[in-house]
């Protein structure tokens, strides 16, 4: 784990890690962001769960609608907010939509399922090369989302 630094949101308690755009990053990233939040002693299983659940959604994105480059997967530990930010950064600039997946389709429900653990507080930045798509979980127990009408606080 490399320690975040020059990142004002993290207030200084992050940790990034590079890794290859493909499927076996999502288990890599898990293991990465479990260590992260032992290392800040935020043993909650609960938490540990939501984490890992939204960091593979946020690779297998990159992996599945991103064609170039590696991936960068980040964890912040905000401790004045109570929250931890996962966040994975790619090389493109198309910006997840969170929408309405059909009954029978196999894919389109994983920002749903980021949504609903932030606490709708997920988004996208669009530093100058490529997107970095956040959540924000909150520590000690799981958010409900932040709007109950289908829109997204962000």
């Amino acid at each position: 784990m490399l320690p975040l630094t020059g990142h004002a949101a993290c207030e200084g308690h992050g940790y990034a890690q590079e890794l290859p755009r493909e499927p076996q990053s999502a288990a890599i990233a898990r293991r990465f962001v479990s260590d992260a939040l032992r290392a800040w002693r935020l043993d909650d299983v609960d938490l540990d769960n939501a984490a890992g659940l939204v960091v593979t959604e946020l690779v297998a994105n990159a992996v599945t609608h991103v064609d170039r480059g590696p991936i960068r997967v980040s964890i912040c530990h905000r401790p004045t907010t109570r929250r931890v930010r996962i966040a994975v950064a790619d090389h493109s600039d198309a910006v997840p939509l969170l929408r309405a997946a059909d009954r029978d389709a196999e894919t389109g429900r994983g920002l749903h399922m980021v949504n609903e653990l932030s606490g709708g507080r997920w988004g996208t930045d669009l530093p100058a090369v490529g997107k970095r798509v956040r959540a924000d979980l909150r520590v000690g127990k799981i958010d409900t989302p932040a709007t109950s009408n289908g829109s997204i606080a962000v």
